[in-house]
């Protein structure tokens, strides 16, 4: 899929239910893809979800993330917010056969592609109601919207702003305390517990769960059903 807010081609995959699941009636966007379809094994947890009755018949698309460009494109990026929301949810949605409302339709990652989520949802809450962030970097700085140039930027924006109409799943592994690039930016597990504080005292609905774990694949592979039945149960 070509980008014109990022000016770069990506490879997006596209899971559909089971024909006897019946139609899609949630849609689920997927940060990191080829982890998500490789590393993790999405889309069996979806077969398995839908098959037990845990979640309803749910289309996924799960998006490259380019190696290299990653780094940039995830954290807090403007043009990858509007690419999402603009070019790739337009495109995608009438494969689920109907056009979803925002509340149908999960943001998902793990560590950028968890604040990535977080983000996204935050710019374009009219098109993305969930967010499923598992190990989110929300230790990262800002987009340069505004003049906050300090680690830690989305939480403080989603604790000034006006309560948007969102709905989160955050977890993160008890063993995270250093899982950042930066010595001086906040450490992973303590600025996810921040940013679950100014979610709670804002009022969002909210599911958040630590765990003995670090910062890894396995680990997001082992919550990964727990977090899609959280967020996708309901719709």
């Amino acid at each position: 899929m070509t980008s014109e807010h990022l000016g770069n081609t990506r490879d997006v995959d596209v899971y559909l239910p089971h024909a006897d699941h019946g139609a899609p009636r949630a849609l689920l966007i997927v940060f990191d893809g080829v982890a998500f379809t490789h590393t993790v094994a999405t889309p069996t947890i979806l077969d398995n979800l839908q098959a037990e009755g845990r979640i309803p018949p749910t289309a996924a698309i799960f998006v490259d993330s380019k190696g290299n460009l990653r780094n940039r494109e995830l954290p807090c990026h403007a043009p990858f917010a509007r690419f999402v929301a603009e070019e790739l949810h337009p495109r995608v949605e009438p494969w689920c056969g109907a056009s979803l409302p925002a509340e149908r339709t999960v943001l998902a990652g793990a560590s950028y592609g968890g604040v990535a989520a977080a983000y996204v949802a935050r710019s374009a809450p009219q098109r993305f109601g969930n967010v499923l962030s598992m190990s989110g970097s929300y230790w990262v700085k800002g987009d340069g919207s505004d003049d906050d140039d300090s680690f830690g930027w989305l939480p403080r924006r989603y604790a000034e702003e006006e309560r948007h109409p969102l709905r989160f799943h955050l977890n993160i592994g008890l063993y995270e305390e250093g899982s950042r690039l930066f010595s001086d930016a906040p450490e992973q597990l303590g600025i996810n517990r921040r940013m679950r504080e100014v979610l709670d005292a804002r009022g969002y609905a909210l599911s958040y769960r630590e765990y003995a774990g670090g910062h890894d694949w396995i680990c997001w592979e082992q919550e990964l059903p727990g977090a899609l039945e959280w967020v996708l149960g309901g719709a």
